[in-house]
């Protein structure tokens, strides 16, 4: 996919919510950018029928060959939302400017990402196709990804933990940066991955909540596991909301994950 396969205010957009440019942000809503738009991924592979695997030659090391026919695949996915970007990168100012242009913090967020491997097969690949991605995120809402509270699962439904509430952080995978990410045959997860670590940050929640954040139960529950004594920050900007409260129910370093 090149840049042209996405709308120029909607990438525009994007790029300024990875790198906090909020005037980026608002420049592109003026030009008619979708204030809910995602990142799109594409995912070309040379793929085999079948992986060999043996040891190499006076060594225990195990090399992967690839055996049968093999083919060019393509497979295109939406990622991270402009807001969740803007969330994860800590950038409150963008985070404002998303929603004056009409963001939803109410839209539900989902993003999985690939891992990169020595060879691609078909029964990897279809699984991709079936929506079986390498690892795979999903939050009732921009607020719970603010508060990194969510799901997240390997291909074959292996649950994976985010949020370490003594450490009051969340560990997340995400793509890597650009508004349109273009992956050839990965090998290792450097290819396709960045790692961030993300703590709730009170501004971003309190912004959320006063554009109308459903705070439920659970997201209650969840920012009072992140607070101690003295800080109650979180729980103070949630209480701001002045939507009726469902019964039911950051700052960040960015690291390249190492294969």
């Amino acid at each position: 996919m090149n840049r042209g396969s996405i709308n120029v205010a909607n990438l525009l957009l994007l790029e300024a919510a990875e790198i906090g440019d909020a005037d980026g942000i608002a420049a592109a809503l003026k030009a008619g950018a979708e204030p809910n738009s995602r990142k799109v991924v594409t995912l070309r592979c040379l793929v085999f029928d079948d992986v060999k695997r043996s040891k190499k030659l006076l060594s225990d090391e195990e090399v992967e060959k690839g055996v049968g026919r093999s083919e060019n695949r393509y497979v295109t996915w939406s990622a991270e939302s402009a807001l969740a970007l803007a969330i994860i990168h800590n950038h409150p100012q963008c985070v404002a400017a998303l929603l004056e242009g009409r963001a939803d913090p109410n839209l539900p967020v989902a993003w999985q990402v690939a891992r990169g491997r020595p060879i691609w097969t078909q029964d990897v690949w279809n699984g991709m196709l079936e929506g079986k991605y390498d690892l795979n995120y999903r939050f009732e809402s921009a607020l719970a990804v603010a508060l990194g509270w969510g799901e997240a699962f390997e291909r074959d439904g292996t649950p994976v933990q985010i949020m370490r509430p003594n450490e009051r952080r969340a560990d997340m995978l995400i793509n890597k940066g650009g508004a349109v990410v273009r992956l050839a045959t990965p090998q290792s997860a450097q290819e396709t991955i960045q790692v961030a670590t993300v703590s709730p940050n009170p501004d971003i929640v309190g912004l959320l909540v006063q554009a109308g954040a459903t705070v439920t139960d659970d997201l209650l529950d969840a920012a009072r596991r992140l607070e101690d004594k003295t800080d109650k920050r979180l729980t103070g900007a949630m209480d701001a909301n002045t939507l009726p409260r469902s019964p039911t129910s950051s700052s960040i370093t960015l690291y390249s994950m190492h294969s």
